[in-house]
């Protein structure tokens, strides 16, 4: 007997909390018709008042334009940018259409250049060899050498076989191909050494043109050679890249034209800064996307021990009439499509006389050099642009909006918005009490509009 009354039981609660759940949706559904209801009368109730007042169809359409143009002064929108920024290190991808676009041009007087991964080398000209003695007799009866590097740790390098000797090593030009990235691209001006990473997102046909030119000249030099095959000697390939090959050549052929592929580093050594311009080493005008001026080091055990750190030393970014100061080791955050195009790029040389330069900070003059580092122009558009030394909270930034983007000065701007903003509080202050006013003329009280079978109204 007792299992029934359970049963029963638990029925009588199912069947309570079914009538239950169907009283709520009707009065929901009530209360979303009362709503429907009411917004129908008000809405007809506007379009009378419209129909009788064209005056203020007037009203309403200026309340819209200005609305219309406060959001168009507070809304982000994209601007043109540019900035001149001194840093420790960047990287870009070139994002042109031109094929073998001129970046690097006639770096005369290099003391030494380095380079690591595969290559293959045809030198002609007069050998022999130092560090291995054996093939000197092969290397006299021959005028052509080719050298082949084996793998991404191969390393060959060329420096003055005279080390007293002034350098007369040339590089005459570097080219670059659509999509090529170079990364890692950095100055030290102590050794006074130019590195930077070569790498493609493609591989390079071999049968594609040379994008580097190397100038010999007559003078003799010395090359170094690790992770090395020589095909006209017979020699077996070498892996150890322990093992040197170390060879004094007096070229016949003073140009030596290479192409530069994958995952290749370049290391230059640059002569002393008062011999030559640094401002002509490197081409302009390069449209660029990836800009970057950070550095991650890396641990090599957990990802997550890696430590990214800002390359910037100092610069200035500039939106408008707007100017935004980048201090040492801050982060430069900029939104898409972000840096466009690297106008001008320089190395700075450490300075062998001391120029100076003045801040004057309230009654204290602070004297201090100019750092050195390599010098970047870029252009871009963005609409919004933040600095701070940790990335995740930026403590300072500029952001555009439509107006200043058709060239509106940041003043304009302000005054425009608070213009437009006092115009929508006094022109819709006015078409309330108005159309309030219309409904007791026409004896429309605001009650009735809110009747219906949901709001029951008291009976005198």
């Amino acid at each position: 007997m007792v299992a029934p009354r359970r049963r029963i039981k638990w029925q009588k609660f199912i069947e309570f909390i079914i009538r239950l759940l169907q009283w709520v949706w009707n009065q929901l559904y009530y209360f979303g018709q009362s709503i429907i209801n009411c917004l129908k009368k008000v809405l007809k109730s506007f379009i009378n008042y419209f129909k009788q007042k064209p005056i203020a169809i007037l009203v309403l359409l200026i309340v819209l334009i200005s609305i219309l143009t406060v959001f168009a002064g507070i809304a982000p929108s994209t601007n043109n940018f540019d900035g001149s920024l001194v840093v420790q290190q960047l990287g870009f991808t070139y994002n042109g259409k031109e094929e073998n676009k001129l970046f690097i041009n006639n770096i005369r007087g290099i003391t030494k250049f380095l380079v690591d991964g595969r290559q293959t080398l045809t030198l002609t000209g007069k050998f022999t060899s130092p560090s291995q003695p054996k093939l000197n007799d092969e290397l006299a009866r021959i005028n052509t050498l080719t050298i082949e590097l084996l793998q991404e740790k191969s390393q060959w390098s060329i420096v003055p076989a005279d080390s007293k000797s002034k350098s007369k090593l040339t590089l005459s030009e570097l080219r670059l191909q659509p999509q090529i990235t170079i990364d890692s691209f950095s100055y030290n001006p102590y050794n006074r050494r130019l590195a930077f990473l070569f790498l493609s997102k493609t591989a390079l046909d071999k049968s594609a043109k040379p994008n580097l030119i190397l100038n010999l000249s007559e003078q003799p030099l010395k090359m170094t050679f690790t992770g090395y095959r020589l095909p006209e000697l017979g020699l077996q390939d070498n892996q150890d890249t322990s093992s040197q090959l170390e060879l004094i050549v007096k070229p016949n052929n003073s140009e030596l034209r290479l192409l530069i592929t994958n995952n290749t580093n370049l290391s230059i050594n640059l002569p002393e800064p008062n011999q030559i311009d640094y401002e002509e080493w490197f081409q302009g005008d390069l449209a660029v996307i990836n800009m970057q001026f950070n550095k991650v080091y890396r641990t090599g055990i957990n990802v997550n021990d890696d430590l990214e750190k800002s390359t910037i030393n100092n610069g200035d970014i500039r939106m408008g009439e707007r100017n935004l100061k980048v201090e040492s080791h801050q982060f430069l955050m900029i939104e898409k499509p972000g840096v466009e195009r690297l106008q001008h790029l320089a190395v700075i040389p450490a300075k062998t006389t001391k120029k100076v330069e003045l801040r004057i900070n309230g009654e204290s003059v602070d004297i201090s050099e100019p750092p050195e580092g390599i010098e970047v122009r870029i252009a871009g558009k963005s609409k919004q642009i933040q600095v701070g030394i940790d990335p995740r909270l930026p403590v300072n930034s500029l952001q555009s909006n439509l107006l200043a983007s058709w060239g509106l000065a940041n003043d304009v701007v302000i005054a425009i918005i608070s213009f437009f903003s006092a115009i929508i509080v006094s022109l819709l202050t006015w078409l309330i009490n108005d159309f309030l006013s219309w409904l007791k003329e026409n004896d429309v009280k605001p009650r009735r509009l809110m009747r219906s079978p949901y709001f029951p109204h008291r009976r005198k």
